[in-house]
């Protein structure tokens, strides 16, 4: 008897024990940043260095990139719409939630009707051939804009960073003289509100640092499980005992109704009887 309630006391004890300590996991790690400068640019090496061979296109400003590293002060290792890079860090934002609409996926631009356009792996007519792509195609997805060699020394040097498939080439990734483009879509800006700033951070505490409506409801409902629970351990170590109690009180009792002379009497086993 007295393990039992010992036991009791111990389950009791282990619920209290469970309520102190509720806490909240938070995500403390920014997974995005925001781009906050213009002639923002994605380079392919962590050096930064401004040349057109090292520089992707420009990056969108208000879009977002996916954080991979921090390489050092200056620069990081980013993820954008499939493209791997490095960022200047002084550019960009953490973010601490999850947009919508990170990346302007829907850019796509179209070639004019006068000649084809041939796709260099750098934005110089001097560089890698690549593919072609024939004039008067539309619909091509572009990601950004460079600055490179100057073709035509009337015309602009931008370039763009496109993607094209075709049946004979399948799929080709590389630079169009920008113009020999045309129609290219507008990058509208990126208005999406997303966290700028980490949580709280949950420190292991008999506190519960999360707001009072959270806290309320985890705190009920992980009391009411547990002394749900209580109550049935408890309720099952005892009723058996109190079956046991009852079945041994009767096996005791050896008295026996004899009826005798119209009435009921009670008798023992060491009664004589004179029928």
């Amino acid at each position: 008897m007295k393990a039992k309630i010992f036991l009791c006391l111990f389950i009791c004890l282990f619920c209290t024990a469970s309520t102190s300590n509720l806490e909240v996991a938070y995500a403390e790690d920014f997974t995005y940043l925001r781009v906050m400068e213009d002639n923002t640019m994605l380079y392919r090496t962590s050096s930064l260095e401004d040349s057109s061979q090292n520089i992707y296109f420009e990056l969108p400003k208000t879009y977002f990139v996916k954080f991979l590293e921090q390489v050092d002060e200056e620069s990081c290792r980013v993820l954008y719409d499939g493209i791997e890079g490095f960022v200047a860090s002084s550019n960009l934002q953490k973010c601490y939630s999850t947009p919508t609409t990170p990346y302007a996926s829907n850019q796509t631009l179209d070639i004019v009707d006068v000649c084809n356009a041939v796709v260099y792996s750098l934005p110089s007519n001097e560089a890698e051939f690549v593919g072609i792509i024939p004039f008067n195609a539309s619909q091509i997805k572009y990601w950004g804009k460079t600055k490179g060699a100057t073709i035509i020394e009337e015309l602009e040097n931008d370039w763009f960073y496109v993607r094209y498939q075709s049946f004979e080439q399948g799929i080709i990734t590389g630079y169009v003289y920008a113009p020999l483009c045309t129609n290219q879509t507008e990058i509208i800006p990126n208005e999406e509100e997303v966290l700028t700033a980490p949580p709280e951070k949950v420190v292991e505490t008999n506190t519960v640092p999360v707001a009072s409506e959270f806290q309320n409801i985890d705190s009920m409902l992980l009391i009411v499980g547990l002394s749900a629970i209580a109550l049935v351990i408890i309720y099952l170590l005892f009723k058996p005992e109190r079956k046991r109690k009852i079945a041994k009180t009767a096996k005791n009792s050896t008295a026996l109704p004899i009826r005798k002379g119209g009435y009921i009497e009670k008798h023992t086993e060491n009664d004589e009887f004179d029928f």
